[in-house]
């Protein structure tokens, strides 16, 4: 009988979640998809319906005694995951990072901008309003941590999850991949090239490259409808090409988005600091990365 995954990295998106995966498959104790990186099993209706037997079909390359998991981070908000997953795999172990909501929110809200579903003008809150996805809650109830850990939290006990900060991976990235090798029972000894890798590239709305990688990406959103492989071909070496091109400047979360989110996310940030046992109220002041880069 086939192994069910022993860990899944459940979110939060925009929080260093590419950079955890590489990690992971640089060691040679643990065995992660080969491809895609997200396998969005437990929260894709589509691929749900495909049943059990061919989700476990991503590890059929792995050794016998290696840890298995995945990385998928829009399982955190989606409703129905928590419950799939304790009905499906109730032991796994459950990993977390959680980014201050406001950074998480302006990345995410950049990152729209560049692919080209939100004109660049256009504040966070009216693209909150107007984005909707068919496998995630929106662009500012994704960072309602309280509200989607407390699923989990139902479900499994606290023992089988490890929570963490981005600004923690930001400040000492090796100390953290260790303690999630540790977590995951695998040698903490290890240390992988990519954890020397800066976490979460950034790039400037105005600068050339992207502009450049935001036309590309409207291009192929034309195909999107009629060829929809060519898009998904189209979409990969689009984001290729943005990791090198796309300029890495400092960008800032600017002030007006800052007070816009602070009150939005002040109560669900005072809940989740009682529900994880973490001091986060310097959330609650403003951006932690409002001098740094911002994805």
């Amino acid at each position: 009988m086939r192994r069910a995954p022993d860990f899944l990295f459940i979110g939060a998106a925009r929080c260093a979640s590419t950079w955890l995966h590489q990690c992971l498959n640089e060691h040679p104790d643990i065995c992660v998809p080969r491809r895609p990186k997200e396998l969005n099993y437990f929260n894709k209706e589509k691929n749900y319906a495909r049943g059990l037997s061919s989700y476990l079909d991503f590890w059929d390359h792995c050794d016998e005694g290696q840890i298995r998991g995945e990385v998928t981070p829009t399982y955190l908000c989606h409703e129905l995951s928590a419950e799939r997953i304790h009905r499906a795999i109730h032991d796994a172990k459950l990993i977390a990072c959680l980014r201050n909501p406001i950074d998480r929110t302006y990345s995410a809200y950049r990152g729209h901008v560049l692919t080209g579903r939100i004109d660049a003008g256009m504040s966070v809150a009216e693209a909150a309003r107007r984005l909707t996805f068919d496998n995630q809650s929106g662009l500012i109830e994704h960072a309602y941590y309280h509200r989607h850990l407390s699923r989990f939290f139902s479900l499994f006990p606290r023992k089988q999850f490890l929570i963490y900060l981005f600004d923690e991976v930001r400040a000492d990235p090796a100390e953290i991949i260790g303690r999630v090798y540790r977590f995951l029972g695998a040698d903490d000894s290890f240390v992988p090239a990519m954890v020397r890798e800066k976490v979460n590239r950034s790039f400037r709305l105005g600068s050339t490259g992207a502009r450049f990688v935001r036309n590309l990406n409207l291009v192929g959103n034309r195909v999107k409808s009629t060829a929809p492989r060519l898009h998904r071909a189209f979409t990969m070496g689009v984001r290729l090409l943005r990791n090198r091109i796309v300029d890495a400047e400092a960008t800032r979360v600017p002030p007006e988005v800052v007070a816009e989110l602070i009150p939005i996310f002040r109560e669900e940030n005072e809940k989740l600091a009682s529900l994880i046992g973490k001091d986060l109220s310097h959330w609650n002041r403003g951006a932690d990365e409002y001098r740094h880069r911002v994805k």
